[in-house]
C-alpha cells in the first residue's frame, strides 16, 4: 500500500509548516489586540488626569475667589476696592491658603498667558502691589479662558461685564469659561465672592 502511513511516524513537513503559520497568525492577532486594548487604556488615564487637573484647578479657583475681600490699599482710588477684573485674568485680594506659613492676605493674580491659567500671588500689606510675585501654572492646554463679572456698576442694573475696575464693592458673581486643547468650551466656573455688593 502506498498511501498508508505508520502512526508512529509523526507529522509530515506540510502539517508542521502549516500549524506554524496558524500559531502565527493567532499571535498576530492577539498582539494586535493587546496594542488596542493598552492605548484605549492610556487614552482614559490621560481623560481622567486632565478630569483631575480641572476639578483641582476649580476646587482652588473656587476656594480663593469664594474667600475675597473688598480691601482698599493705601494710594488707590478713592472707596475702590482692590479688584482689577479684565477679560483675560483678574486679581483680587484674599487669605493666604493653609499651605503658607506665614499666613496673613495674599494678592491674586490670575491670568490666561500662553496655552494655559498661570497664578501669580504676592504678600499684600495694605499697599497698592507692585514686583513680579511668584508664578504657578495652574492649567496647562487651556488654549482660551475668559472672564466676565456680574453686578452693578454705575447705578446700573445688575449685569454680566467684560471688566470690573475701580468699583467700590466686589462683583456679585465671576464666571471663568475655558476651551480645552481640543477646541471644546469645558462647563464654566461660577463663584460668588464672600463679601458681593453691598
Amino acid at each position: 500500500m502506498i498511501g498508508a502511513r505508520d502512526p508512529r511516524a509523526g507529522f509530515t513537513l506540510l502539517e508542521l509548516l502549516v500549524s506554524m503559520a496558524l500559531l502565527g497568525m493567532l499571535g498576530l492577532l492577539l498582539g494586535g489586540a493587546f496594542h488596542m486594548a493598552t492605548s484605549h487604556v492610556g487614552r482614559r488615564q490621560e481623560a481622567l488626569d486632565r478630569s483631575a487637573e480641572l476639578v483641582a484647578t476649580e476646587a482652588f479657583l473656587r476656594e480663593r475667589l469664594a474667600a475675597a475681600i473688598p480691601a482698599v490699599p493705601q494710594g488707590w482710588g478713592e472707596g475702590a476696592v482692590l479688584f482689577d477684573g479684565e477679560p483675560d485674568g483678574l486679581s483680587f485680594v484674599a487669605p493666604a491658603p493653609d499651605s503658607v506659613p506665614a499666613g496673613g492676605f495674599l494678592v491674586y493674580t490670575i491670568v490666561h498667558a500662553g496655552d494655559g491659567l498661570v497664578l501669580r500671588w504676592r504678600p499684600y500689606d495694605g499697599t497698592v502691589p507692585e514686583g513680579p510675585g511668584t508664578d504657578t501654572l495652574l492649567l496647562p492646554g487651556v488654549p482660551e479662558a475668559r472672564f466676565s463679572y456680574h453686578g452693578a456698576r454705575d447705578g446700573d442694573a445688575p449685569a454680566w461685564h467684560g471688566r470690573w475696575k475701580e468699583q467700590p464693592a466686589l462683583p456679585a458673581l465671576v464666571r471663568l469659561a475655558l476651551t480645552d486643547g481640543d477646541g471644546r468650551p469645558l462647563p464654566d466656573l461660577v463663584v460668588a465672592p464672600r463679601v458681593g455688593v453691598p
